[in-house]
């Protein structure tokens, strides 16, 4: 089959874009990693030496040299639980702009008329995107991460895919926007 004249490249870029940006999200999301830290403490009674332990700690599970547990729900404070049920949003936020994209890419293929509004929608489903993810970090950074009062403690990988799964979604979105523009 063809490439219909309609076809844009931008289109197409942009949508492999949100496509990126989403499986970024998700696997910053499920992953236990948003702060890691470090514990160390005498403990005079067993020996002079120091302990260590590593921690690391995500949005529903927390992990340690014995291995990885869910954290119980009466544990989460408000903060906690709001990054949660905005990571949550952001995600299926990005599933409509993912969605919405590959149903204007393939309308043409299916000699179906192209909404211009499917491009608006785009858009405005990555912007919303973009927020959601930046309220999500907001929350555990301010109201979890800054409340951990470990000896050293540092941003995990898991805040970093999803900050950057959010950017490339938004990135996606203005690229899949700019073929409107020159229309216009």
């Amino acid at each position: 089959m063809p490439i219909p004249s309609e076809f844009n490249v931008a289109h197409g870029v942009g949508a492999i874009c949100v496509f990126i940006g989403v499986v970024l999200h998700i696997i910053g999301l499920a992953t236990p990693n948003w702060t890691t830290a470090t514990f160390r403490y005498m403990n005079p009674l067993l020996s002079p030496s120091e302990y260590t332990a590593d921690v690391s700690v995500g949005l529903w599970m927390d992990c340690d040299k014995g291995g990885c547990s869910t954290i119980k729900s009466y544990n989460l404070t408000g903060a906690w639980r709001a990054a949660g049920a905005f990571a949550i949003l952001g995600m299926l936020s990005s599933f409509v702009t993912l969605a919405v994209a590959i149903v204007h890419i393939a309308m043409p293929f299916f000699q179906k008329l192209q909404f211009e509004v499917m491009s608006l929608v785009t858009l405005a489903t990555s912007i919303a995107t973009v927020m959601l993810i930046i309220i999500c970090v907001s929350c555990f950074g301010g109201g979890v991460h800054n409340v951990f009062v470990w000896t050293e403690k540092s941003i995990g990988y898991s805040l970093v895919l999803s900050i950057i799964g959010g950017i490339v979604v938004f990135l996606g979105g203005v690229i899949f926007y700019i073929p409107r523009l020159r229309k216009t």
